[in-house]
């Protein structure tokens, strides 16, 4: 069949083309998980009403300092086609930005050029660290996405070498879960 015809097929039809949406498959298991991690949580909200001024939320992004858009979600509305083309380089120049962010202030944002690996992490947290003081480090919690660089054995024990049993991170946060903290919201919109 000609490419006209299965297009008017489809119009006769009222088919219409829709892009595909990829969401994380969750399991059985999962919303155990998700509801007795909300529980801890609320738990600890009630038992210690003042723990947000404390709880450090982290997260990281890259920024394209070229104007990069990802073309797959970014479209053109107009009457006719405008065959807008927009030239880049093959590989966008970027920066990474970390930041911790408490109720209490933001620290950061600390920039890093190479991919975050474990020595990369280590350097990022320990910059943190050293602006902490002494009660939020004794009372704080600190809370970071399961990414493989994070969660390391040598980076998890230098994070509990400070902040001990106060860590939301892989094993207390639900697996599958999204990586919604307030610095996505707040910082990097």
């Amino acid at each position: 069949m000609s490419r006209s015809t299965c297009q008017r097929v489809a119009k006769k039809a009222k088919l219409h083309a829709y892009r595909i949406s990829v969401l994380h498959e969750l399991e059985e298991p999962d919303q155990v998980k998700r509801v007795a991690y909300c529980r801890w949580f609320q738990t600890h909200l009630k038992e210690n009403p003042g723990i947000l001024d404390y709880t450090w939320f982290s997260d990281e992004a890259w920024f394209h300092l070229s104007g990069y858009v990802n073309s797959q979600n970014s479209r053109i509305w107009a009457s006719e086609n405008s065959n807008a083309i927009h030239e880049e380089p093959l590989h966008s120049e970027k920066t990474g930005v970390w930041c911790g962010m408490s109720r209490r202030h933001i620290i950061g944002p600390i920039f890093f050029e190479d991919t975050i690996k474990t020595v990369t992490y280590m350097e990022i947290f320990n910059t943190f660290v050293n602006q902490l003081d002494d009660e939020e480090l004794s009372i704080g919690y600190f809370q970071q996405d399961g990414a493989t660089s994070h969660t390391s054995h040598a980076n998890m024990a230098e994070i509990q070498s400070f902040f001990g049993d106060s860590v939301i991170s892989k094993g207390l946060w639900p697996p599958r879960s999204p990586d919604l903290t307030p610095p996505d919201y707040f910082l990097w919109g």
